[in-house]
């Protein structure tokens, strides 16, 4: 019979990235000073502490996006996104089964095309984790919590999210790996437009193709709040807000709706330490008033850990 630690090593492509969510982070020269200013000084301090002991991560990223206004039709606006975020992880023993996994992370996202959705992050994660038992399948229960402060070239959206949820992991063989989660989300941000609430849950299943390279697929669902930029005057049971200030001529417009997300993966180590992760993502909107948006987005991505 095969037995497992208590807390297993993972497939590859979960080991080093985890489920793919919400992107990783980056910045570029049209990021104002002071903010490339705290991200350089942040990520320099996370590098020093990886010298002092485990447990730093990095990710950099490319990003292609056919419609970041969320919008449709003439309101799809293209872009490609450059992303660099670094994390360093503590993982502290509560007893023989549990730990607490706490983790500090800067990041920031940089716009080719429009400057006001270039942004820069700093984020905190704390994750109780449990298992129950020994056995090979035993899954990994956790409880999380993370919060997360953003500052955008647009003013509207600087402000704030806190997220937290429960979430399982288990090895269902000895190639496959199963995901999931249950998250609620609030975001508060200087222009109420963007102040949303949702309540979502993810699926990620990971298959390890060989030693160094396996294959993921990630299903979400979102219900709560849908927001985009258009050229339309909404009706109701929209909120209108001013005239965006990313996207000169168009409105933000906030409603009720709900939000399907599709990922098609792979991940590739080059090392045990170093990866590389290409991946398909398609998200799709419906609002309760009947609007309705379509987002494809290809990422390219390298992920290491020292």
């Amino acid at each position: 019979r095969k037995t497992a630690p208590a807390f297993p090593a993972l497939p590859p492509s979960m080991a080093v990235a985890g489920p793919r969510g919400l992107t990783g982070a980056g910045f570029r020269a049209s990021c104002s000073r002071p903010a490339r200013y705290a991200l350089g000084v942040a990520l320099a301090l996370a590098t020093s502490l990886s010298f002092a002991a485990g447990g730093f991560g990095v990710e950099l990223t490319y990003i292609s996006d056919n419609n970041v206004t969320r919008g449709i039709g003439v309101d799809e606006l293209p872009d490609n996104i450059l992303a660099v975020s670094a994390n360093y992880t503590w993982r502290l023993p509560l007893g023989e089964r549990t730990r607490l996994v706490v983790q500090p992370s800067v990041g920031g996202e940089s716009y080719f095309d429009h400057d006001g959705l270039s942004n820069v992050n700093a984020a905190l994660s704390l994750q109780v984790q449990w298992r129950p038992g020994s056995g090979f399948q035993t899954p990994t229960l956790a409880v999380f919590a993370k919060a997360v402060a953003e500052e955008y070239e647009s003013a509207m959206r600087d402000g704030a999210r806190l997220s937290y949820g429960v979430s399982a992991r288990s090895l269902l063989t000895d190639r496959i790996g199963l995901y999931g989660a249950l998250t609620r989300e609030t975001r508060v941000t200087d222009d109420p437009v963007f102040d949303t609430e949702t309540t979502g849950i993810a699926v990620n299943l990971d298959y390890t193709v060989t030693r160094g390279s396996s294959v993921y697929l990630g299903l979400g669902y979102r219900q709560g709040d849908v927001v985009a930029s258009t050229s339309m005057t909404p009706a109701p049971p929209y909120y209108i807000g001013v005239e965006d200030d990313a996207f000169p001529g168009l409105y933000a417009s906030r409603t009720d709706g709900n939000t399907q997300l599709y990922t098609l993966g792979f991940n590739y180590s080059i090392s045990e330490r170093h990866a590389l992760d290409v991946s398909a993502r398609l998200i799709r909107a419906s609002a309760d008033s009947g609007f309705e948006y379509d987002s494809r987005q290809f990422t390219l991505a390298y992920l290491g850990r020292f």
